[in-house]
């Protein structure tokens, strides 16, 4: 609010730089294929999280699951996991923890990372 006590409108909020490079990030383990352990970011990209709702919004939950799977993982390790003999219950796992570590980091503000 101003001095006169009327809304002026929302505070700015500095969103810092918006590119972090990948390689710096401190990733963790998800899962576990053929004696490989595959990781995604311990602090994902909210640009993730936004991608996945907008997805489950405008598309169905399978492409907005599929697509959020491959930004977290990267594109050669959600090649291997499509590649690979796991089954439809193995998958609905791998997916489930994705989908709960992207939207819990979303409750769990970590500043300006």
């Amino acid at each position: 609010m101003a001095g006169n006590g009327k809304y002026e409108g929302p505070e700015v909020v500095d969103l810092g730089a918006s590119k972090r490079d990948p390689a710096s990030e401190e990733r963790v383990p998800l899962f576990k294929l053929d004696g490989k352990t595959y990781t995604i970011p311990k602090n994902p990209k909210a640009a993730t999280a936004l991608r996945y709702l907008y997805e489950l919004r405008h598309n169905n939950g399978d492409a907005a699951a599929g697509q959020m799977l491959e930004d977290l993982l990267g594109e050669e390790s959600y090649v291997a996991l499509m590649n690979s003999d796991i089954t439809m219950p193995q998958l609905t796992q791998v997916m489930k923890a994705a989908e709960q570590h992207l939207m819990g980091s979303i409750e769990e503000p970590v500043g300006n990372e």
